[in-house]
This record gives structure tokens, sequence and C-alpha cells, in this order.
């Protein structure tokens, strides 16, 4: 019984307080890939932007899907749009038939 609730009160006071992953920094010294936090490469970065990025146009799997589209449109006659609007539900104030 004592080893479990030890245990638990090990991982609760672990789990709890300043004992957070994000806040964890190894120990100067204690791996050979430490460096010291700092926001230098955030607010001055050591490698080159604003490069050139080279456009390609659209990808030709885009171009297949719009034209597979187009040709069902014209097949159905209804064009087909997409929405990320919630749908309405399920009727919920319907009557139903009483037979006693």
């Amino acid at each position: 019984m004592f080893k479990k609730s030890t245990v638990g009160i090990a991982a609760l006071t672990f789990l709890s307080g300043d004992a957070q992953a994000t806040k964890y920094r190894p120990i100067q010294g204690s791996n050979p890939w430490h460096k010291e936090a700092s926001l230098t490469t955030v607010v001055k970065p050591e490698w080159k932007i604003n490069y050139f990025v080279p456009n390609f146009g659209v990808d030709k799997d885009i171009l297949t899907s719009e034209s597979n589209q187009n040709f069902a449109e014209k097949s159905v006659g209804t064009k087909m749009n997409a929405s990320f609007k919630t749908p309405k539900g399920h009727p919920v104030d319907y009557k139903v038939a009483n037979f006693g």
C-alpha cells in the first residue's frame, strides 16, 4: 500500500508546479549539444532570408482534380459547392402518429 501511494505522490509532485517540459534546460556541460537559450536567432537570424523561391505553377494533380470536377458538374448538370457552414441538424419537433 505504501509503495503505490509514494509513487503516486512522487508522480503528482513531478507533474505539478515548475517541473514542465517547456521549462526544462539541461545543465551546462551535461551534454555535447547544450547551448544557452537566446533570442538572437529569432530577432536577427544567422541564416540567409528573403531568398528566391521558384514558382513552377499549379501542380498537375490539382489541374486533374479541377478538370474531373468540371466534367462531373457538366454530366450532372449542377454546380458542386463546398461549404464550412454547420449543416442543419435532424428535425426534432415533428408530429408522430399515435395509433392508440
